[in-house]
């Protein structure tokens, strides 16, 4: 239980910075302060109880992507055609 909280609360963190993030990028023309306060908590809650209730599949996603980019990447490497992302955007 202590570990979702945990979650929750790392996970509103984000939700705020997300929050000041999209409040920076359009919303501050409507020149309300009650509107940028407003932004901030619903956001902040919306990710917070989002991360309390899909902790274990998000945990799920985000381990089994990691794995799968680091096995590709460790294959690249032995197989001796290691290329950086850099150059493969600046190919593109």
């Amino acid at each position: 239980m202590c570990v979702r909280v945990g979650a929750a609360v790392l996970a509103g963190w984000g939700g705020c910075c997300g929050a000041m993030i999209l409040y920076s990028s359009f919303i501050y023309r409507a020149e309300l302060e009650w509107l940028f306060w407003l932004t901030i908590v619903v956001c902040t809650l919306a990710a917070a109880i989002t991360a309390f209730f899909i902790m274990d599949e998000v945990v799920i996603v985000a381990t089994a992507s990691l794995g799968a980019y680091a096995l590709v990447r460790g294959v690249a490497c032995y197989a001796g055609h290691y290329i950086n992302e850099i150059t493969m955007a600046h190919l593109a």
